[in-house]
């Protein structure tokens, strides 16, 4: 495993989805698989980018700023969808959060 190689290529991809830091211009955090906000910033973390690297330092201000009043994480637009639709990605979302606020040093 080549992790320089690695950090490039998720690096490469910061604006793919049409906003900083892995991102959607409505503020996606999960849109888009491996390159999403949350999957992107776990991932750097696992590889070893120190924090303070301007990208991750970006993805996790995101991921904070998401976070609501009563502590949940605003991570998508809703959208009219069936409740077993939102049910999965809900359920998704928030072990997908669990693992990047680990990893995400708060502010």
């Amino acid at each position: 495993m080549n992790v320089s190689s690695d950090l490039s290529i998720i690096l490469t991809h910061s604006l793919d989805q049409g906003a900083e830091f892995w991102s959607t211009p409505d503020r996606n955090l999960i849109k888009g698989g491996p390159f999403s906000t949350l999957e992107a910033a776990y991932i750097l973390t696992e590889l070893g980018l120190d924090q303070s690297d301007p990208a991750l330092d970006g993805a996790c201000s995101l991921i904070w700023q998401a976070q609501r009043a009563d502590g949940r994480f605003s991570l998508f637009q809703r959208a009219a969808s069936s409740p077993a639709k939102r049910f999965t990605r809900q359920t998704r979302s928030a072990r997908q959060v669990s693992r990047v606020i680990l990893a995400c040093k708060r502010r």
